[in-house]
């Protein structure tokens, strides 16, 4: 079958073909980790895994090291 056959005529705009997914609770979950992990949503993770990316994860601060670094970039403005 055709990426697109002649029954489907897409909506415009920049998007407009749709995938549904099922998951389980434990695979929900572990998408969810993921999206935390690499601070995106999830069609933003699933969008950037089907465009070959990898998943990294994004540097995080201590907590008690994190109000410090608000005030200096606070300061830079």
């Amino acid at each position: 079958m055709s990426d697109m056959d002649s029954t489907h005529t897409p909506k415009t705009g920049k998007r407009p073909l749709r995938v549904n997914v099922r998951f389980s609770n434990k695979e929900y979950g572990h998408l969810w980790e993921q999206c935390w992990i690499v601070r995106q949503s999830p069609a933003g993770l699933l969008r950037s895994l089907a465009a070959g990316a990898r998943l990294r994860p994004v540097p995080r601060f201590p907590d008690d090291v994190q109000p410090a670094i608000k005030s200096l970039g606070g300061n830079l403005n």
